[in-house]
């Protein structure tokens, strides 16, 4: 018979698949506690039972089936909520889960409401759990409100249905009553040991009270009679037999303590006697310990009856309590492990994403199957179980470092992927982890990838993986990997995760090439999404012949030059089996190896692995361009936030500049002030109003020349060009261009235009915010120069012993080097020479001028000529005769 092509619909095949929905020997819940158990689910709930702090909590999460994991998206969902609140407590409050003295109470006050009398111990064991429930609602409303919460980072906020943002857990406080009137009343009656206190009853104090006293006079008597008689005693102490005081007496001196046997040792050589003077006192001991314990009876009775009142109530605190729990154990289980907050996408939802994710319908950056992740911190902590108590000491930071991480990327509309690839290459724990990964979001876990991590609701995960053959039934391989298929397909719904591992395997390679062909067919219309992996070749070629697009390749990287596998999972490429590479690195001769090669010369399978080699070299080297984008991106991303942080400290210093500046004049006008009206009440009193007035003019003309400065506030579209600052030229729209210096009327401005320096009008230029100058003025410092008689400016020539250096210092140190020239060399030479630089934001030049304006050895300064540095360097002329 001639090979049949495995893309062609094999007779029989489909119909076989159909019946699969006739089984009913096998009920769903069946195939799915079965896909549960090859998922290893019950493992995983015992890991997170852990972080449980109740033994009902523990109990819950290590059943033998593990946790229920729902099949409604609405509670996984409302189980999301609840984990994400645990997680924000402990990351935006640094607050965790105080659990202490909460029990499973809901028996006993059942047991209460059914007339039962319950023991001290299991009564105060009820007010401890209501003490426990209202600390943790303080915990948990003192930080969470029902409001809807945005997440710290843009990446967890999600937008949609306000149910998707509010928190849970003050929702499920918010319907449970405490009963604190309970709580007290118990703690009044019992204390901390579980004894009834005295102040329960009246009735109770009164005969524990004459209690006592019997029991103190007949412990008088009875040391009276060990001190007269002890030569007759065994031991000199005093003991008890059946609730009665009594003495251990030898027994050859019996007539020595004359009274009652009560009992005899194993020897027969110590009779146990209640002596006569203590015979009436013993029996009113008696007879009030009998009182005591019905008053006791009668108390506890009265609080049970308290209790059984309010059962309902009391149930749903412990109901509220083991939800806390269970979710508090989720929320630091995800904590541990650095896992993230799965989102369910669907056609309503995808449109609403961010436009990263967009193009795709399940997307799981880099995640990570957490009994790997386990396996790493067992081994870290050398065996040592990791609890509650102890998991926020880890470095969670390093835990899942080594853990290979798992990428899946799925476009919206493709229902079935194809991994290909060699074996022990990873493509089993590939379809595990999405397994897994799935269960944990619809069981309210956090996963362990990156964020954002976004998949469909599976409603079931059904999964056959594993090589299980029965030999009670009979089945081959191949046998039992069909009736576990029968077993899926009864149990499919349009909402179901299908995994398939080895898709028709353990039979003739031509038989099983089409079977599966024909299955993953039907999957793909019938299941949400299948999952499945192969060795047959033909199963790649379903994503170019299905015209509707629903298929998929995947495969596991294969590293050619090392010749092994780097557990990488590649979408959009089907992969080689590498059978001959691996046989090779395992040892096999190479005679062998050569022999195949050579029957593989010119196949069909050889031609398609070199056409995926070549798809393979264009991967990597997309990807290498793509990282190198990447990596260009965040550079220019680092350099545009280095560049605004630098404007905006370059704005906040001129602003803080300006400010000092109006600050030191404000004071000096006042000080002026104040001289001048010092100066009108000395002639005031000396009489010559003439002079008095003249004075009274002056002050008010020099208000009036400083005013306009202190008072006058810049227009918020306007700014004050200064020397250093970068603008644009508006008629010739230039590129930012640098401001070197301003006229005296300060109406010119003198810029650098390449090499050229070009004096412009000031309205002509705008700064970079696109602000306009503002109208010229002459600063305070100028007006008062301006009105001063100045002297002639001193001959010098620039030397090395007059020339300051500051380029390349921080404006604080290049002031003190300033300050230290002109006290030491200044005052002998009559002037400086300060080189700045231009530097690419003037800060230094500008931060040297101002400081230059109002030193008290300072006449002047100006520009250095063209040859000792322009506007590079500031020449300083100092006072005469200071």
């Amino acid at each position: 018979m001639g090979r049949v092509r495995a893309c062609e619909r094999v007779d029989g095949v489909e119909e076989m698949l159909s019946d699969a929905g006739k089984i009913s020997e096998v009920t769903d819940s069946d195939v799915v506690r079965d896909s549960l158990r090859l998922l290893e689910w019950p493992k995983i709930c015992s890991y997170v039972a852990r972080f449980c702090s109740t033994s009902a909590g523990r109990e819950f999460m290590q059943r033998a089936e593990g946790i229920p994991v729902p099949e409604n998206r609405m509670e996984s969902e409302r189980l999301l909520r609840e984990t994400r609140d645990i997680v924000q407590l402990d990351r935006r409050h640094g607050v965790v889960l105080d659990f202490g003295g909460a029990g499973d109470i809901r028996r006993d006050v059942q047991y209460c409401a059914k007339g039962g009398l319950l023991a001290e111990k299991d009564i105060l064991r009820v007010a401890s759990t209501i003490t426990a429930v209202k600390r943790l609602r303080r915990q948990i409303l003192d930080h969470l409100t029902e409001e809807k919460w945005n997440g710290e980072e843009a990446d967890e906020q999600w937008v949609g249905d306000d149910s998707h943002d509010r928190s849970e857990l003050p929702h499920v406080l918010s319907n449970i009553i405490v009963h604190p009137e309970i709580e007290a009343l118990i703690y009044d009656t019992i204390d901390d040991f579980g004894v009834v206190r005295d102040s329960a009853s009246e009735e109770l104090r009164g005969i524990r009270d004459r209690l006592r006293m019997a029991s103190s006079e007949i412990q008088m008597i009875l040391q009276d009679i060990v001190a007269r008689k002890g030569n007759a005693l065994q031991e000199r102490i005093i003991t008890q037999r059946y609730d009665r005081f009594v003495l251990p007496v030898k027994a050859g001196m019996k007539s020595n303590v004359p009274g009652t046997v009560h009992d005899t040792s194993a020897s027969g050589s110590t009779l146990f006697i209640e002596p006569r003077e203590v015979q009436e006192k013993n029996t009113l001991v008696r007879r009030l310990t009998k009182m005591e314990k019905e008053e006791i009876e009668r108390i506890l009775a009265s609080l049970c009856q308290r209790i059984g009142a309010v059962s309902g109530d009391l149930v749903q605190v412990s109901n509220c309590i083991f939800r806390l729990d269970l979710a508090n154990a989720r929320g630091r289980h995800g904590i541990l492990l650095n896992a993230v907050e799965p989102k369910f996408t669907d056609e309503s939802s995808i449109s609403q994403l961010a436009v990263d994710s967009l193009p795709n319908a399940l997307s799981l950056v880099s995640a990570r199957h957490p009994l790997l992740a386990w396996q790493e911190i067992d081994e870290q902590q050398k065996g040592i179980r990791v609890t509650a108590s102890q998991s926020r000491s880890l470095p969670s930071q390093k835990i899942v470092t080594k853990v290979i991480p798992t990428t899946y990327s799925v476009r919206r509309g493709v229902t079935c992927a194809v991994i290909t690839g060699p074996n022990t290459g990873g493509k089993t724990v590939s379809l595990k982890t999405l397994g897994v990964a799935s269960l944990m979001a619809r069981a309210g876990l956090f996963i362990l990838a990156n964020s954002p991590a976004q998949l469909p609701y599976f409603d079931r995960i059904l999964a056959d993986i594993g090589d299980e053959q029965s030999i009670e039934q009979s089945l081959s391989t191949f046998s039992g990997h069909v009736e576990r298929v029968k077993r899926i397909l009864s149990a499919l719904t349009p909402q179901t995760l299908v995994l398939l591992d080895e898709v028709g395997s353990g039979t003739d390679p031509s038989e099983g090439a089409a079977l599966g062909v024909a299955l993953l067919r039907h999957l793909s219309r019938k299941a949400n999404f299948t999952f499945a992996t192969t060795h047959h070749g033909e199963l790649k070629t379903l994503k170019y012949v299905d015209e509707e697009g629903r298929f998929e390749n995947a495969s596991m990287e294969f590293d050619d030059e090392r010749m092994v596998p780097t557990y990488r999972l590649i979408w959009g490429i089907p992969g080689r089996s590498n059978a001959l590479s691996i046989a090779k690195r395992l040892g096999l001769p190479n005679e062998i190896i050569e022999d195949a090669k050579k029957s593989l010369s010119g196949s069909s399978s050889e031609d398609v692995n070199a056409v995926i080699t070549a798809l393979e070299q264009q991967r990597l080297e997309a990807e290498k361009y793509l990282e190198d984008v990447r990596l260009q991106k965040a550079e220019a991303e680092r350099l545009k936030d280095k560049a605004a942080k630098k404007l905006q400290k370059l704005l906040e210093d001129e602003e803080q500049m300006r400010r000092n500046k109006e600050e030191a004049i404000k004071v000096e006008v006042s000080q002026a002030k104040q001289q001048i009206a010092g100066v009108v009440r000395k002639m005031q009193a000396e009489g010559s109003s003439k002079a008095a007035a003249n004075a009274r003019s002056e002050i008010q003309q020099l208000s009036s020349q400083f005013s306009p400065l202190v008072t006058e506030k810049a227009d918020a579209n306007e700014f004050d060009p200064r020397p250093g600052d970068v603008v644009r030229i508006n008629r010739l729209g230039s590129e930012p261009v640098e401001i070197l210096s301003l006229s005296n009327n300060r109406a010119d401005v003198v810029v650098a235009l390449g090499p050229m320096k070009v004096r412009v009008k000031r309205h002509e230029i705008t700064s970079l915010e696109g602000k306009k100058p503002s109208k010229p003025h002459v600063d305070g410092m100028k007006l008062r120069m301006d009105t001063e008689i100045r002297s002639p400016k001193p001959i010098v020539v620039r030397q090395i012993f007059n020339t300051c250096d500051v380029r390349g210092e921080t404006v604080d140190l290049a002031l003190e080097k300033v300050d230290t020239m002109l006290s030491n060399t200044g005052i002998r030479f009559g002037a400086i020479w300060i080189v700045h630089g231009y530097g690419t934001t003037g800060a230094l030049r500008r931060g040297v001028r101002e400081h230059l304006k109002g030193h008290p050895l300072v006449e002047s300064f100006e520009d250095a000529h063209q040859r000792d540095g322009g506007t590079g360097a500031t020449v300083v002329y100092l006072k005469q005769g200071i």
